[in-house]
């Protein structure tokens, strides 16, 4: 699938398109993509392909980027590409350490100092998650999403993500059988459908839904 993206960008470039328009003609197809894949592949694109696909699926608006980019031409912003290794606080500050992206390739930011390679440490005032929510309903604080796992009335979905759910978006119980009183859309849905957070998408699981209920209601 990657390969076939990468050999399609200047195919696309040589017709006068950009990368942009090869990204989002996969947008139609990405369910039925996701769905055909078993969880095994799921698995490897979690690990490896995520971070890449999210960055290009879901870019930011144009002012936005220009904002980024005054803050970083000012001084006023930095960035450090890696993962978190750990978070303590030390009385007066916040300390991060951050295993950059490529081993040994950290640089000195101005007010930290150099960790145990090949780790950074940042002191900080304020530390802010801006990864999303988390989507592992199994280890969910929201009290709602508890008791319907601990009642058995619903169950997570595949690979854990959000939950499990029918085609219509009837919640899969602990038992294996559809709920015939609690739905869901949306972000719920991320373990089944991956791509299900955008309005064309909740859209159309929301007429899905109606048409359900609509049948449900007139039998009643």
């Amino acid at each position: 699938m990657l390969r076939a993206m990468r050999e399609e960008v200047p195919a696309a470039a040589a017709e006068g398109a950009g990368w942009r328009s090869v990204v989002d003609s996969i947008r139609p197809r990405t369910r039925s993509i996701w769905a055909s894949w078993p969880d095994e592949e799921r698995r490897r694109f979690l690990r490896h392909a995520r971070p890449y696909w999210e960055v290009h699926r879901h870019r930011m608006a144009p002012e936005n980027a220009r904002t980024i980019d005054a803050l970083l031409e000012a001084g006023r912003l930095q960035i450090l590409a890696g993962r978190v290794a750990g978070v303590s606080e030390t009385g007066s500050a916040i300390e991060i350490r951050v295993a950059p992206r490529r081993r040994g390739a950290g640089r000195a930011l101005p007010g930290t100092r150099r960790g145990d390679a090949p780790q950074e440490i940042l002191a900080a005032a304020r530390v802010v998650n801006c990864t999303g929510p988390g989507m592992d309903y199994r280890a969910s604080k929201d009290d709602l999403v508890r008791d319907l796992l601990a009642r058995g009335l619903a169950r997570p979905g595949p690979l854990g993500l959000g939950f499990d759910a029918d085609p219509d978006g009837a919640l899969i119980g602990s038992d294996g059988r559809p709920s015939a009183a609690l739905f869901t859309l949306g972000p719920p849905l991320k373990g089944r459908d991956w791509e299900t957070t955008a309005v064309p998408e909740v859209r159309e699981q929301a007429l899905a839904l109606a048409k359900r209920l609509t049948r449900i209601a007139g039998m009643s």
